[in-house]
């Protein structure tokens, strides 16, 4: 996992935003794979303590069917026991499941919305910046997240000036998500991008003791998926 926090530094400490004309609002890709790093730092109101963790994420966002499958792996810093576990989203069902497959347990939880597909007619343009040589440039966008997974808060993103592919965001906002009540701010870093999903059922079928799930508020902290594009 090390060589992965390595590459999500480099990604998410650009900051230099060269003053550029504000490009065309553009959309993701309908169906692709991606590895996603993220640093989570978050202040819990109701015992007044702090969250700190590194999670990865192997995640599947298809938008022609209207669902999210990922692999989820979280390295606490703060003394709470490593996690990885997987969740599937349907917006279809409006239903997302948490599934942890070393227990074999499956829970479900109500959803009210999706991460959106295209840069959102509001979003703020901030500027462009490249990597190394000027071999890979970014424009980067600000937003109000709203109400997304019980989250809401500014996001920033840069993405890839050719092809609409996400390269980083930050985030800090407040989330409700399961009952808590807390304060979050967080970096990523998008690494490993493929146009397609090559094989839909590592991400997406639900395993059979899903069928028994019972539905309780959300063990995530409210910003799993971040990516509202």
């Amino acid at each position: 996992m090390l060589h992965i926090r390595l590459i999500v530094v480099v990604v998410i400490t650009v900051t230099t935003i060269a003053q550029a004309a504000e490009p065309k609002k553009c959309c993701f890709p309908d169906q692709f794979t991606v590895l996603k790093g993220s640093t989570i730092g978050s202040f819990i109101e109701e015992t007044k303590s702090p969250l700190s963790l590194y999670e990865t994420q192997d995640g599947a966002f298809d938008y022609t069917n209207n669902r999210i499958g990922a692999y989820v792996n979280r390295t606490f810093f703060t003394g709470q026991a490593f996690q990885s576990f997987r969740i599937v989203e349907d917006m279809t069902k409006k239903l997302l499941w948490y599934i942890d497959p070393t227990t074999k347990q499956c829970t479900k939880s109500s959803i009210k919305d999706f991460p959106y597909k295209c840069v959102p007619e509001d979003a703020t343009y901030i500027g462009k910046a490249y990597f190394g040589n000027k071999a890979l440039y970014m424009d980067s966008w600000m937003f109000n997240m709203t109400d997304y997974l019980e989250t809401t808060g500014l996001y920033n993103i840069a993405i890839d000036s050719n092809g609409c592919i996400p390269v980083g965001d930050s985030f800090h906002g407040k989330s409700t998500a399961g009952g808590i009540t807390q304060d979050i701010v967080s970096t990523s870093g998008y690494m490993n991008f493929e146009i397609g999903i090559h094989d839909p059922d590592r991400y997406f079928k639900l395993p059979d003791y899903c069928q028994q799930a019972t539905e309780e508020p959300s063990k995530l902290l409210g910003l799993l998926h971040k990516t509202k594009l």
